[in-house]
């Protein structure tokens, strides 16, 4: 093997790694954030939702993806899928319901660094109470704003 393709298999599995501990984080965050939605007061499992549990495969602990069914009660350790597009619109119609507003959306907004952030209006004196200068409920993510918009209602 020559120099230039030991190089290149460092690269590959210094990539694989690199991709391997994205995928963690990325788990680890979506996790922390599927367990503070399930805190929340007003939620509840509904039908077609994805929902992610630990699970023994091979003798390795991995994670298994179902979708929910009506009444669905969840188990200890099991959170929504909330990279899960139809689990991300459920979530959005919890914040509706719960805040009596059929209106609602969440507002991506690009800045000219690249970052993003995700807003939710939240009602006049709700955001008063919480302090909310502008109005909104945000997060890095659609998601992260939809959980913070649940947590927020009363």
């Amino acid at each position: 093997m020559s120099a230039s393709d030991a190089d290149g298999v460092k690269r590959e599995l210094r990539e694989e790694v690199r991709n391997a501990r994205e995928s963690s984080e990325r788990l680890t965050k979506l996790e922390a954030l599927g367990t503070r939605a399930v805190a929340c007061r007003h939620w509840r499992w509904m039908p077609g939702m994805q929902l992610i549990h630990p699970a023994q495969t091979d003798g390795a602990t991995g994670y298994a993806v179902r979708l929910t069914v009506d009444g669905y009660q969840a188990r200890l350790g099991e959170y929504p899928d909330l990279s899960d597009l139809a689990t991300l619109g459920c979530l959005l119609y919890l914040v509706r319901e719960v805040g009596k507003t059929a209106d609602v959306s969440a507002i991506r907004s690009t800045f000219k660094d690249g970052s993003v952030v995700w807003s939710i209006p939240v009602e006049t004196s709700l955001a008063l109470k919480m302090g909310l200068e502008d109005g909104f409920v945000k997060g890095a993510t659609e998601a992260e704003a939809l959980v913070a918009a649940l947590e927020a209602l009363p």
